[in-house]
């Protein structure tokens, strides 16, 4: 089993970001987080971050990225005909 990461960085411009990124809506804030599935489409945004300084935030947040990646890493592919 693999797992593929990207990460994509640049300056703090939303218009930039959003032209870059054009099939989200618009970026909301940085950093944002955009979990593909095996099937290539986008299952879950995250927008900002809740680092360790945030206390009982950046627990439930590294929870909720765990069972995330998990929950992906178990899917199963189809191909689809």
């Amino acid at each position: 089993m693999s797992i593929t990461i990207f990460v994509i960085a640049g300056t703090y411009d939303k218009p930039e970001a959003s032209k870059t990124l054009p099939m989200l809506n618009h970026v909301q804030a940085f950093p944002t987080t955009i979990f593909i599935g095996k099937d290539g489409k986008v299952k879950k945004i995250h927008t900002g971050f809740s680092g360790p300084g945030t206390g009982a935030y950046y627990d439930q947040f590294i929870g909720w990225f765990n069972q995330t990646v998990n929950e992906l890493l178990q899917e199963e592919l189809t191909s689809q005909k």
